[in-house]
């Protein structure tokens, strides 16, 4: 998927995520914040997939703020053996391998979230 399709992706799952919110009572400011809280992404340690660094996080981490629909959507599931190949302890690969998630072009998820706001910030 290139660059572009990624980010129509993304931008179309927040518009009807956002839809799904504001039917559940949510509205511009609430999603707002929900999509801008990206603090749980911000990891020290890398993890590689695919020869690229990718911007990963925590399924608990990030299902406090985020539905699970929505995560699914988003993000990439990090398998087992892409902790193998970032040399993760075993013990932490059969343990969290169901824990960490990614997106596969974070950078794509910015310029599809910045859309986002700009288009409904008015509505």
């Amino acid at each position: 998927m290139n660059s572009i399709e990624l980010q129509n992706k993304y931008y179309d799952s927040i518009v009807k995520h956002y839809s799904l919110h504001c039917e559940n009572n949510g509205n511009y400011d609430s999603f707002k914040y929900l999509i801008n809280n990206e603090f749980c992404f911000q990891k020290i340690d890398n993890l590689i997939i695919n020869n690229q660094l990718v911007t990963w996080c925590y399924h608990d981490c990030i299902s406090e703020y985020w539905n699970t629909e929505f995560i699914i959507d988003l993000l990439l599931k990090v398998n087992i053996e892409d902790l193998a190949l970032n040399k993760s302890n075993s013990e932490d690969i059969e343990k969290n391998s169901s824990e960490y998630y990614y997106f596969e072009n974070y950078n794509d998820f910015l310029i599809a979230k910045d859309k986002f706001l700009i288009t409904f910030n008015n509505h």
